[in-house]
């Protein structure tokens, strides 16, 4: 759901950078229809702006919030108020992460697992436009 000034959090395994990109790459009938990425299906999103979306993946699986999120967009608002709330150590190694900004996820599927990737949704945390 669009929400200014929230970005939503998902970290995840995957086997390579292609395989993340194309779980999250919507695209179009030939008619010109819109079809859901695998990603928004998977979590019951039923829109997004894809401008506001940054993903990445590491060379070397992370357990550290503060870690993964170094090179991302408001990267010291986004770290101050999520370590509020919860610890920077995520308790397991995840080589990838997706950020939706100006977005607050509030749907029930927390994490999918599938023999070729697990994502997990971590949480939505304010961040300051200014703090760029």
């Amino acid at each position: 759901m669009e929400s200014k000034g929230q970005v939503s959090i998902w970290v995840g395994n995957f086997s390579e950078f292609k395989e993340l990109e194309r779980y999250v790459e919507s695209g179009y009938t030939e008619d010109g229809d819109s079809v859901d990425s695998k990603f928004e299906a998977d979590f019951g999103i039923e829109y997004y702006d894809e401008d506001f979306r940054e993903i990445n993946m590491f060379e070397e699986p992370q357990e550290s919030f503060t870690c993964m999120l170094q090179e991302h967009s408001y990267y010291n608002s986004i770290i101050k108020n999520y370590t509020k709330e919860q610890n920077d150590c995520l308790g397991t190694k995840y080589n990838s992460i997706i950020l939706l900004y100006n977005f607050n996820y509030n749907k029930n599927v927390k994490e999918i697992q599938e023999s070729d990737r697990y994502i997990k949704y971590i949480g939505s945390v304010e961040y300051d436009e200014m703090d760029y």
